[in-house]
């Protein structure tokens, strides 16, 4: 995966936040969606992710993969347009130089527990595996986790 995503700077946003569009160049593991896949993400300092508009759902991040620790917790949650919790993934643990766990949870309309698992993101921001999964997955919304933005600084953070 050579060039497996590109970023393109597009705008800044209130609070030092800058808007990046992020295509996707090969499917990733599971995801069903096809390539290239285009992503608006904002990253605030030091160019850890805010959220992520996918089209269709949005994915809003707490806390910083870099900083994962047992006082700062990193989470995402997955809302549809109308603002409907539909999935969350909070950090289990560090991985050093690998990556990062995560419990996955999907929910039904009514809000109860449909889908969960254990699942691990490399640093290159691409879910690479899942384990312990419990119910039925009717998508994925935590197919791709943004990392660190280390283009940040070259667009005008001083």
């Amino acid at each position: 995966m050579a060039t497996l995503q590109q970023d393109r700077f597009l705008r800044f946003s209130e609070g030092g936040i800058r808007i990046y569009e992020i295509t996707i160049n090969e499917r990733p593991p599971y995801s069903n969606r096809t390539p290239p896949v285009v992503v608006e993400c904002a990253f605030r300092y030091p160019g850890d992710a805010v959220w992520c508009d996918f089209g269709d759902f949005r994915v809003e991040y707490e806390g910083g993969i870099f900083v994962l620790s047992a006082d700062v917790e990193w989470t995402a949650e997955a809302k549809d347009s109308d603002g409907r919790h539909l999935a969350v993934a909070e950090a289990i643990s560090l991985k050093e130089g690998v990556g990062v766990e995560f419990r996955e949870t999907h929910f039904a309309s009514d809000g109860k527990v449909r889908f969960s698992a254990k699942v691990f993101f490399g640093f290159d921001g691409i879910k690479r595996q899942e384990s312990e999964t419990i119910g039925t997955k009717e998508r994925d919304y935590f197919y791709y986790w943004p990392p660190p933005n280390m283009n940040f600084m070259s667009h005008g953070f001083r």
